[in-house]
């Protein structure tokens, strides 16, 4: 082989050399620049989801707010008052606070003929209070009568609940009748009238 010919090989062979060089080169820069794409692309994909999932909690707390607000009932409603209560001619209606009206329609007595309504009246003070027993038939009338105040308990007897009396207008109670100081107590036995008017919604 002479001169010129090696030469051409060996030019030939550098040649090849440099190209494949030049595209390991390309392919690893292609590698690399497909991986930062692919990195920046999951992170924003994950970016995307996680706002949605954020913001997912938020919206639903805020209309289960919202569902809760409209549900919940308005306070003070049906609220039952006391218009006044009277003993021995005596103004005591500010000495009262507030009055809880119950029925029992399931009375287990043998002589009712109605439904049992209960009447309870809180004092300011701690043992004043106002408790009537009504029988609510066609023709109202009174089973219990009774009032603390100031230590001394007035209680109405059997022939005195006879001739107490009853009005009934809608949801107001007007109770009228006499009672007589607890024998427990040295004035025992002494009288007063005791009138009272509540309102029981």
């Amino acid at each position: 082989m002479n001169t010129t010919t090696r030469r051409r090989i060996v030019a030939v062979t550098a040649g090849l050399t440099m190209i494949g060089a030049l595209a390991a080169c390309s392919d690893d820069d292609g590698d690399a620049t497909t991986t930062v794409t692919e990195t920046v692309t999951e992170g924003a994909a994950d970016s995307d989801t996680g706002a949605s999932d954020a913001s997912d909690p938020s919206e639903s707390a805020g209309a289960s707010d919202s569902s809760d607000a409209a549900a919940a009932p308005s306070e003070g409603s049906g609220a039952a008052g006391v218009t006044s209560v009277v003993l021995d001619g005596d103004d005591v209606t500010d000495r009262f606070a507030s009055v809880q009206c119950r029925a029992d329609d399931d009375n287990d007595d043998n002589d009712s003929d109605g439904t049992e309504f209960e009447i309870d009246i809180q004092g300011n003070e701690r043992g004043d209070q106002v408790e009537i027993d009504l029988e609510l038939a066609d023709t109202p009338y009174v089973e219990g009568l009774g009032i603390d105040l100031d230590g001394v308990e007035w209680e109405s007897e059997d022939a005195q609940e006879r001739e107490a009396t009853v009005e009934v207008d809608g949801d107001t109670y007007t109770v009228s009748g006499e009672v007589q100081v607890d024998d427990d107590n040295q004035n025992a036995g002494q009288t007063a009238t005791l009138e009272v008017e509540v309102s029981c919604s």
